[in-house]
């Protein structure tokens, strides 16, 4: 059983059930809110990706060819490369005067 407010034509169920139904929606709300910063940040990288294989395709062929050798792209989702530790120095001084050349922003 459950008690009738006189005053009110909604039971105490009712009220009940509007509490968790407002709750849920705050909830979906709030997923929705962080679903959408998500796809906006992977939607960011894929850009930053795209935009840094674009650059690379405009190095010359030899650059192309040790682009991987001296570069580390595991971190290129901010549209930067990094120096690969024990990279040959020189040579890597060389292709990132290029990679800046061709608009890619090189760390290290």
């Amino acid at each position: 059983m459950y008690y009738i407010d006189m005053n009110t034509t909604q039971t105490t169920k009712e009220r009940a059930g509007a509490v968790v139904i407002s709750a849920l929606q705050g909830l979906q709300t709030q997923y929705l809110d962080e679903q959408h910063s998500a796809d906006a940040l992977v939607d960011e990288q894929t850009r930053n990706l795209q935009a840094l294989v674009r650059a690379a395709a405009t190095l010359t062929p030899s650059a192309q060819a040790q682009f991987c050798q001296y570069f580390v792209l595991d971190f290129a989702l901010d549209g930067q490369l990094y120096v690969r530790r024990g990279a040959h120095q020189r040579a890597a001084a060389h292709l990132m005067a290029e990679a800046a050349a061709a608009g890619i922003v090189v760390v290290g």
